[in-house]
């Protein structure tokens, strides 16, 4: 709170002195001028008297101070008592429930002097393109902080510092919330969910984007056959990530696990499993159908959202994707086991978008809301 605001509120509050009012020569025109707010320069050392406010009465002295001459303070005269001053200053410590005034006659013992100008808080213009998490080199060695985050809020309070010097990669993200702060998410730093760590920067000097030119990756995934006989049961597999629950939320299957198949009709299967045959849809539109070989890329449920999931890149002939993969511009291959928490609400996950026009996959950063 600032200096003016407190004293403005102390009188607005109704706080007045029990000491009766003295004898004082000052003007009614005085009196209403230095009862406002004035930043002076004492011309004399004056002691002020620190009081104890208890039930909106000024009563008891609890401490005193010495202010040298030329002290710089803000005053303003208590109308409920002539002879007395509140002050307050940078250099006088302020408590709760206690104030400080000083007792002087006249006006002899200070004098008005220029108020000190009040910078408003800086707003760094940062440009949108930066609130999204990028791959970036530092061009000089920084300082980034491990901000404590209670009850999904960030506080003040440091526990951790770090530097990083010049020549470092990681991940970092304007944060418009909070000004000249950027978030930054790397392996070498500690993750928690009760802290995110931040650098204080006012604009991009401190490092550059690294972009690697696309195209970058081409497709070398494999393609499962879903040739599910309909006259005998052969060795498969359900789509990758999708297990089978009874009513108990018991696994029934599961999708690492071959059982024998036999197709019923288009999307429908028998499954033999713990000694009995269950019938099966999958296959449809939304979800992928069962496979003769085991599948590693999630697709089921995700054509919407135009991605799909899997612990291996496009670019990697381990990855096995289901007989109905789609693949079209624009398509997003996370990389499920790269998750790197920003906060409590987001994740950052190393992808492959795909484009059509290039017949590759380009590298990116995408960031996802829990």
């Amino acid at each position: 709170m600032k200096k003016s605001t407190m004293i403005t509120s102390l009188m607005a509050a109704g706080i007045f002195l029990i000491t009766p009012t003295t004898a004082n020569a000052m003007s009614k025109k005085s009196v209403n001028y230095w009862s406002k707010i004035h930043y002076v320069r004492l011309s004399k050392p004056i002691t002020i008297d620190q009081y104890k406010i208890k039930h909106r009465t000024i009563s008891k002295i609890t401490a005193k101070k010495h202010l040298k001459r030329g002290t710089k303070v803000y005053v303003a005269l208590d109308k409920n008592a002539k002879s007395m001053w509140n002050i307050m200053g940078n250099n006088i410590k302020q408590s709760k429930n206690k104030v400080w005034f000083a007792r002087q006659n006249g006006t002899k013992w200070l004098k008005v002097t220029k108020m000190p100008k009040v910078r408003a808080a800086k707003t760094y213009k940062i440009n949108s393109y930066w609130q999204k998490f990028r791959y970036v080199q530092l061009t000089r060695s920084i300082k980034v902080y491990r901000y404590q985050v209670k009850n999904h809020t960030l506080t003040n309070k440091i526990l951790s510092t770090r530097t990083l010097k010049r020549g470092y990669r990681t991940l970092a993200a304007y944060d418009p919330n909070i000004n000249g702060f950027w978030s930054i998410v790397d392996n070498n730093l500690k993750q928690t969910k009760s802290s995110e760590w931040f650098t204080r920067q006012p604009n991009t000097k401190w490092m550059k984007e690294i972009k690697i030119q696309a195209p970058t990756y081409k497709s070398k995934y494999q393609t499962a056959d879903n040739d599910i006989p309909s006259d005998h049961f052969v060795s498969g597999y359900l789509p990758f990530g999708n297990n089978l629950v009874d009513g108990n939320g018991k696994t029934i299957a599961d999708s690492n696990t071959p059982y024998q198949f036999e197709k019923q009709s288009d999307g429908t299967y028998v499954m033999q499993a713990n000694g009995q045959n269950i019938a099966v849809k999958v296959g449809t539109s939304l979800w992928a159908p069962v496979s003769t070989k085991q599948t590693n890329v999630m697709t089921s449920g995700l054509d919407k959202a135009n991605l799909v999931f899997s612990q291996y890149a496009p670019s990697d002939h381990q990855a096995v994707v289901p007989s109905n993969f789609k693949l079209n511009d624009g398509l997003k291959w996370i990389i499920s086991n790269s998750a790197k928490k920003v906060n409590q609400n987001q994740v950052v996950y190393a992808a492959y978008v795909y484009s059509s026009k290039q017949h590759a996959w380009n590298p990116e950063y995408l960031t996802f809301k829990q």
